[in-house]
């Protein structure tokens, strides 16, 4: 039987370097499971090269780039149920339920930061 495999996902461009950490299962979330996520997705050529042809990578930082933007939203701040919930019953549009039973659990993610005093408006018409 195949191992569980844990994964940190680090947005290093974020000032806060917010984490997510998942597990995968392989004996249930197959490499044609995640094949499958990201070619429901426009530019799934594209991601998968830039990730090397490792679609473990591919998926995990579209994951990644999902619940960061969950996290930062007017409705952000989930914790890891939270975040999960989100997935469930096919609400999150190509995307299994992330709590395990489809090989994919959300463990943790942190909430990047959003510090007003870094941004700027400017009038431009």
């Amino acid at each position: 039987m195949k191992q569980i495999k844990r994964y940190e996902i680090i947005w290093n461009a974020h000032e806060d370097c917010p984490v997510l950490t998942v597990e995968i299962n392989p004996a249930i979330c197959t490499i044609e499971t995640l094949e499958s996520i990201n070619n429901f997705f426009i530019n799934a050529t594209d991601r998968l090269e830039d990730s090397d042809g490792d679609i473990i990578v591919t998926v995990l930082k579209m994951l990644a780039a999902t619940c960061f933007t969950e996290q930062t939203g007017p409705t952000g701040g989930w914790n890891a149920e939270g975040l999960i919930s989100l997935f469930d019953n096919g609400n999150m549009e190509g995307w299994p339920p992330v709590d395990g039973s489809c090989g994919i659990k959300i463990l943790a993610c942190d909430v990047p930061g959003v510090n007003y005093d870094d941004m700027t408006v400017e009038e431009i018409s």
